[in-house]
């Protein structure tokens, strides 16, 4: 396929083309559309990647991971092991960041194929395309539904183990602090509450408009206002907790004796504070491993099916819960 075949579908100039396929403004945002799925649609984009690797006399394959951030541990622990493996496995690496923003990863992925700037794509989130992009992508995705190759965790199995765990430890009244990106994690600790027979309050779950620490600050407050409070919190992850602790105890609720807390993730930091924090491990090596696997065949191979790849994820008690008295 070339450009002068895709002027022919798309009925254009060649010229227009080319420049639609440069990113030109001077084509209309619609006639450029529809030149880019016809590219698509045609394995245009597929073509020319081939190509300008044998001209180059370049093999290496060339990753693109599409990650929502890299403030915190968890995506840059995750991206640093896939690249070991990625360059392990004779691949280099490009990373691309799109603050929890879904048009502007969508922008970014049409500028990646626009560019040939990829021969496949590692993306921390589940979209759905309107047109299939002609390059093996490998999406997070914890429900396995996705019309990718797949890893994700089981965040239901995740916070139904959690809550099984402080419930073994006789706690019923038990509260959940999070932020606006983890509201499914928030739905999902409702709904295996009372899956549970667990009372599931209200008053009891502080979805905060920040992150990282400042979430723990600000839930700890509104813990600390309440007449009655949970007598135990889990938390979407590490670093809240961690600030949620601290405060608490700065203003004489004892932890855990007044109030157990677990994070999830297990950042290395929980170990190492005033009380190791209890938390769930949901870092797998292994599965990561997989999934960089998983993504090269894709290229290399061009095997057909969808695979879906589960990371494991167990309880680490520590000092931060104890048996409610």
């Amino acid at each position: 396929m070339n450009q002068r075949l895709i002027a022919k579908l798309a009925c254009v100039s060649p010229s227009t083309v080319s420049k639609a396929l440069s990113g030109s403004a001077e084509v209309n945002p619609e006639t450029a559309e529809k030149i880019r799925r016809i590219a698509m649609e045609t394995g245009y984009f597929k073509e020319k990647s081939k190509r300008k690797r044998h001209y180059t006399n370049n093999k290496s394959t060339l990753l693109a991971f599409l990650v929502p951030e890299v403030l915190g541990y968890y995506y840059a622990s995750i991206i640093t092991c896939l690249k070991n493996e990625a360059e392990a496995q004779g691949a280099h690496v490009a990373v691309y960041i799109y603050d929890f923003d879904s048009k502007k990863c969508r922008d970014l992925i049409s500028s990646i194929l626009l560019r040939n700037a990829a021969d496949g794509i590692i993306l921390f989130s589940n979209l759905k395309f309107n047109e299939k992009p002609d390059i093996p992508i490998l999406c997070f995705s914890n429900s396995g539904e996705a019309e990718f190759d797949s890893i994700g965790h089981n965040t239901k199995g995740i916070v139904s183990d959690a809550i099984d765990y402080l419930k073994s430890l006789g706690h019923s009244k038990i509260g959940f602090v999070g932020e606006l990106h983890t509201m499914g994690m928030e739905q999902t600790f409702e709904k295996c509450m009372q899956e549970k027979g667990l009372p599931f309050r209200e008053d009891f779950i502080y979805v905060i408009n920040d992150r990282f620490e400042g979430i723990g600050i600000k839930a700890a407050e509104e813990i600390l206002s309440q007449k009655e409070r949970p007598t135990a919190i889990m938390t979407a992850y590490d670093e809240i907790a961690i600030a949620l602790i601290h405060v608490l105890m700065k203003n004489g609720i004892k932890v855990p004796d007044d109030i157990s807390v677990m994070g999830i993730h297990n950042i290395p930091s929980t170990i190492y504070t005033p009380l190791p924090l209890t938390t769930v491990e949901t870092f797998s090596e292994a599965d990561y491993k997989a999934a960089v696997r998983t993504l090269l065949d894709k290229i290399h191979n061009e095997s057909r099916g969808v695979k879906h790849i589960e990371i494991k994820h167990q309880i680490i008690p520590r000092e931060t819960t104890k048996e409610l008295k």
